[in-house]
């Protein structure tokens, strides 16, 4: 089944369509569109190998990359990956991920969802990004354990987090000028 969503990038709305597909064991994007649509990309650490339905893998080869976007249905929001790949004739596929923390309501005889319409917009992926990079520089530097390969994933700064280490920072010896 084929559903209509509006998908918000900086600047623009785009009116697109998405295969839900509860076979698909992740979300996609086809890889023409995510040019088209100027979307930042992450680097996978290991690239992965994706089948097609019949069992064959993808003439594109390994999926390198993937992209957050943010999905929004019944007044809920989702931050979702969706791999960047070869898709023929779909701009996006809609898979397991999404149905399971969305579990749709659909009128299967007339194709369509029951319980509003779906949208999807970018997520600010480069500061956020950057921000992970920063983090794991950091811890890096803290634990002097951690080598390049291995990461670090924050999960979330909480405005608690953010006082503590405010106080934290307002507690180290001030340090005067030369002149002083």
């Amino acid at each position: 089944m084929n559903v209509p969503f509006e998908f918000h990038v900086v600047g623009k709305t785009t009116n697109e369509m998405a295969l839900l597909d509860s076979g698909a064991m992740e979300n996609f994007l086809d890889e023409e569109v995510w040019q088209r649509l100027h979307i930042g990309r992450v680097k996978l650490p290991k690239p992965l190998t994706v089948h097609n339905v019949d069992g064959t893998e993808n003439h594109t080869g390994k999926v390198e990359y993937y992209c957050w976007l943010k999905i929004y249905y019944q007044k809920r929001m989702a931050r979702m990956k969706f791999y960047l790949t070869s898709l023929g004739g779909d701009s996006f596929i809609l898979g397991y991920p999404f149905l399971y923390i969305f579990n749709l309501s659909v009128d299967w005889r007339k194709a369509r969802l029951l319980e509003g319409n779906v949208q999807l917009e970018t997520v600010p992926f480069q500061r956020a990004d950057r921000r992970v990079e920063e983090c794991q520089q950091e811890a890096r530097q803290l634990t002097k354990e951690l080598t390049l390969e291995m990461e670090v994933w924050v999960r979330r700064s909480t405005v608690a987090q953010q006082w503590a280490w405010e106080a934290h920072r307002e507690n180290e010896a001030p340090t005067l000028p030369l002149e002083y």
